[in-house]
């Protein structure tokens, strides 16, 4: 005996019967063919790139300072990019006792930063601040080195300059107890040579015609 196939014997029976198979339609074949037919995938749409603080590879915005208090490693771009301001025994220093800035600290900072540009008319660098939480008196409590450049000075394009506060921590809140300045566009640069309790050294770079500073941190 022959065996036939379901459909092909299901349409004999029905002849038998006398009564034939309709014809399928077009409907109906993209009806089945759309159940057959797995769904295509979707690929989700790739994060846009976050904007980057220059010579660490960490995200950052142009409204936080630029600045990241975890140690490179020694040696490397990102390590001098981070120190620049330093030299001498001061570099040392900063290299083997600064510690990470709290948000409080990094707040106070920026309010800082924003309000002497307003002050001095000048447009302020987030990419080049520096920040730094460290004992700078020898007496209890912490103080930070923040570092800062001022661009555009009284609409001048080509003019900057660099400066330092130092600022301690008081009755919940950081507060500048000093400032000095770190070199400009005219007279050349200067570094942070020496930290003393209780005082910074800044003097020249290189050939810079920066004349060397004593800066005193007031006491508690």
């Amino acid at each position: 005996m022959t065996r036939y196939a379901l459909p092909s014997t299901l349409a004999l029976v029905l002849a038998a019967c006398g009564q034939a198979t309709a014809p399928a339609t077009p409907a109906d074949a993209a009806a089945t063919a759309s159940a057959q037919t797995p769904p295509a995938s979707v690929t989700a749409a790739a994060p846009p790139t976050p904007d980057l603080i220059a010579g660490t590879g960490l995200p950052t915005t142009a409204a936080e300072p630029a600045t990241d208090e975890v140690a490179a490693t020694p040696g490397s771009d990102a390590e001098d990019t981070q120190y620049f301001d330093f030299s001498g025994a001061a570099l040392a220093r900063v290299r083997s006792d600064a510690r990470p800035a709290t948000p409080a600290l990094r707040d106070a900072a920026r309010r800082l930063v924003d309000d002497t540009g307003r002050e001095r008319g000048c447009g302020t660098y987030p990419e080049g601040e520096r920040l730094f939480l460290l004992d700078l008196d020898g007496q209890p409590g912490d103080e930070a080195l923040l570092l800062y450049t001022m661009e555009g000075c009284g609409g001048g394009g080509n003019y900057y300059d660099r400066s330092g506060y130092v600022l301690r921590e008081a009755d919940g809140g950081w507060t500048p107890v000093a400032e000095f300045p770190l070199g400009t566009k005219l007279v050349g640069n200067a570094t942070i040579s020496a930290l003393e309790p209780g005082v910074l050294v800044v003097g020249p770079e290189g050939d810079s015609l920066f004349e060397q500073q004593r800066v005193e941190i007031p006491p508690r």
